[in-house]
């Protein structure tokens, strides 16, 4: 994501899944901030993760409060990858 995509989140937030597409794709939200991402057996999760970590898989929806500022990045397992493009997704926090 480049600076000007982000979505402008705000304390408590929802992330769509829009056919093989997550709405936003590109969140800016300030520490402490929810963020939920539904997930599926059809669009499995790989949890919102820093580069260097290693992200969970779920088929459960996903809510985190987010208390480090930092990049996260989350994909689909089916129709996304870790590079970011297909079904991914990424969450900006600030402070």
């Amino acid at each position: 994501c480049h600076e000007a995509d982000y979505v402008e989140g705000s304390a408590s937030n929802n992330v769509q899944i829009a056919g093989h597409s997550y709405t936003p794709h590109c969140l800016k939200i300030k520490k402490g901030a929810i963020v939920k991402i539904p997930a599926s057996s059809t669009h499995p999760l790989s949890t919102p993760v820093k580069e260097g970590q290693t992200p969970q898989v779920t088929e459960s929806a996903f809510q985190k409060t987010f208390s480090e500022s930092g990049v996260y990045s989350f994909f689909c397992r089916n129709h996304g990858h870790a590079d970011g493009s297909g079904m991914a997704g990424v969450i900006w926090v600030t402070e």
